[in-house]
């Protein structure tokens, strides 16, 4: 509500009921969570960034690397130690990989 205003209380609410939005009392950056793991390994934040030579894709968005251009670049670059990340994610998508 603080983020959105009161005009959207009745949507989250509903978004809550319906198990799509749920209440965290910690922060997004909790160890716990799975997210913390994905930021780390996949390098999503980037506070480095460089405004006079962009090189990475986090310049577009102010530091901040969509996890599906990360997840793209690791697979063109190939996955290396990096395969870790598909354990993270495998219980939200399919993956397939063909050679």
């Amino acid at each position: 509500v603080q983020t959105y205003g009161f005009e959207y209380l009745f949507f989250l609410n509903n978004l809550e009921k319906a198990g799509l939005l749920r209440r965290r009392d910690t922060i997004w950056m909790d160890k716990a969570s799975p997210f913390h793991s994905l930021r780390k390994s996949l390098a999503l934040i980037n506070a480095e960034v460089s405004t006079v030579d962009p090189n990475d894709v986090s310049y577009v968005s102010s530091g901040y690397a969509p996890i599906s251009a990360r997840l793209i670049q690791t697979a063109v670059n190939g996955w290396g130690p990096k395969e870790e990340v598909l354990t993270h994610i495998s219980s939200c998508i399919d993956i397939i990989q063909t050679v």
